[in-house]
């Protein structure tokens, strides 16, 4: 079974970085 999943980085109004992991 094949699986999707999207990974990216966030950064907010302060400048602070988050990685997101989405499945």
């Amino acid at each position: 079974a094949k699986q999707q999943f999207l990974v990216y980085c966030e950064i907010d109004g302060s400048g602070n970085g988050w990685t997101v992991f989405q499945k």
